[in-house]
C-alpha cells in the first residue's frame, strides 16, 4: 500500500498516489524523536530485487527498490516494531517523530535529481550530504556525477537499512564514492557529527520544509556542516497545505536569520508549483 501527505493538489493528474491520505500528529517533545544511529552495510545480494526505475534524463536513470515490497517485508517481519509498520497500520505517510515518509519517492526529490543532472560539473570531487534522503535519488545522481563522498541521512533506521542502502548499491557501477549512512532526528545527528568536524561542499534536501517548527533544526545543520564556499539545494512545493510549510515561509525564515543568501534557481509550474532554492553563505 502507498500513501501521500495530506496536501491537496489542485492538479490531481500529477498525483501518482490516490489512496487515502493522512497526517497523524504527534508531540514534538524532543525526548520522543528517533536517536542517532550509523548503519554499516557494505554489500547485499540484490540479484532478485524488485526495483523501480526513474528516468532522470535521456542518458541517466536511477534504480531503487520497490517501496511496496520493502514495506510488506517490514510489516510481515515477526516481532517487528518500527515506524514503517505503524504508519502502514494507520494508512499514513507521515507520523511526526515516528515515521517521516522515507519510503515514498516525492516529486521534489526527482526535481532535484534532474536539476543536479543538468549541472554535473558542479558535483565532481565534491563532499555531499543528503538530508531526509529516503531512496536517496539526488544523492545517487551526485555519485554518478563524480562526488567523492556522500553521506545519507533519513529519520528511520529501517528505511536506511532496507531501502536507502540497497538502492544505492543497485546503482554502484564501479563508482569510487565513499558512502556513510545515518538515521535519526536532525538535532541528534548534529550533536553526534559535530565532533567529526565534517564540512560538505553540497547539502541536498527535498520535501523537508513542510513543517515550520523544524526550520531551525534544518538551518542549524546548514550552519554547522556547510563548507565556506558550499551550496545548499532545497527542493520543495510552494505550499504544504494543512501543515503550514511553504517555500516563501522558509525563504522568510532564512532572510530573517541573516546567515545565508537564498534564491530560487528553478520553478516548475504545476497545480502546486515546485521550486528549487539555493542557499550560500552571506559575505563569502
Amino acid at each position: 500500500m502507498s500513501f501521500t501527505f495530506n496536501f491537496p493538489n489542485p492538479d490531481a493528474a500529477e498525483n501518482e498516489r490516490t489512496e487515502d491520505r493522512m497526517i497523524t500528529e504527534k508531540s514534538d517533545d524532543d525526548d520522543t524523536v528517533e536517536d542517532f544511529k550509523e548503519i554499516h552495510i557494505t554489500s547485499r545480494n540484490l540479484d532478485n530485487a524488485v526495483r523501480q526505475t526513474y528516468q532522470i534524463s535521456e542518458t541517466l536513470h536511477v534504480d531503487v527498490l520497490d517501496r511496496d515490497v520493502v514495506e510488506k517485508q517490514l510489516c510481515e517481519k515477526t516481532g517487528s516494531v518500527c515506524g514503517v509498520k505503524e504508519a502502514a497500520g494507520q494508512h499514513s505517510d507521515l507520523i511526526p517523530n515516528v515515521y517521516e515518509g522515507g519510503l515514498t519517492v516525492w516529486e521534489c526529490s526527482l526535481d532535484l535529481a534532474k536539476y543536479l543532472d543538468s549541472c554535473p560539473d558542479s558535483l565532481a570531487g565534491k563532499t555531499v550530504l543528503e538530508l531526509g534522503c529516503g531512496a536517496g535519488i539526488p544523492g545517487i545522481v551526485a555519485i554518478k556525477h563524480g562526488a567523492s563522498l556522500l553521506h545519507f541521512q533519513d529519520y528511520n533506521p529501517e528505511v536506511m537499512e532496507h531501502y536507502t542502502i540497497p538502492s544505492v548499491l543497485l546503482n554502484n557501477n564501479g563508482h569510487s564514492c565513499k558512502c556513510r549512512y545515518f538515521s535519526g532526528d536532525w538535532a541528534r545527528f548534529r550533536s553526534h557529527m559535530l565532533s567529526e568536524n565534517m564540512k560538505y561542499d553540497t547539502i541536498l534536501t527535498a520535501e523537508t520544509i513542510y513543517k515550520p517548527i523544524n526550520y531551525s533544526k534544518l538551518t542549524n545543520m546548514f550552519k554547522d556542516f556547510l563548507s565556506k564556499n558550499g551550496v545548499v539545494y532545497v527542493a520543495a512545493k510552494s505550499n504544504y497545505f494543512g501543515v503550514g510549510g511553504s517555500s516563501r515561509g522558509f525563504e522568510d525564515f532564512i532572510n530573517k536569520d541573516g546567515t545565508f543568501e537564498i534564491r530560487v534557481c528553478l520553478t516548475l509550474e504545476a497545480g502546486v508549483p515546485r521550486e528549487i532554492l539555493q542557499l550560500k553563505w552571506k559575505n563569502v
